[in-house]
């Protein structure tokens, strides 16, 4: 399991959506609904597929040091399904430097 990944009575920092970090809150939902908590769950078991156990690393430091990377190619390059095949990103209106 991902450190701080699991879902409980209170909010995990890792509990955020995807862009949170960079973008402010973006919204999953009521907090603690069903609704939410599907999404954390799925976006947990994708970052535990995708990142976390999606290769073997020769340690601790360098499968952190792979997040980052994981998580720009998860927002602005991997296409989800409920986009129809976009990335969040393309969701994301008014980023700095972009005033449409």
């Amino acid at each position: 399991m991902v450190p701080g990944s699991a879902v409980g009575n209170g909010a995990s920092p890792a509990a955020r959506p995807p862009l949170a970090g960079e973008f402010g809150q973006v919204g999953v939902g009521q907090p603690r609904s069903p609704t939410a908590i599907g999404k954390v769950e799925r976006f947990h078991r994708t970052l535990a597929d995708e990142w976390a156990y999606a290769r073997p690393y020769a340690s601790e430091a360098e499968r952190r040091a792979a997040l980052d990377p994981w998580l720009h190619m998860y927002n602005h390059h991997r296409g989800h399904t409920a986009l129809k095949g976009q990335p969040p990103i393309s969701r994301v209106t008014n980023l700095p430097g972009q005033y449409t």
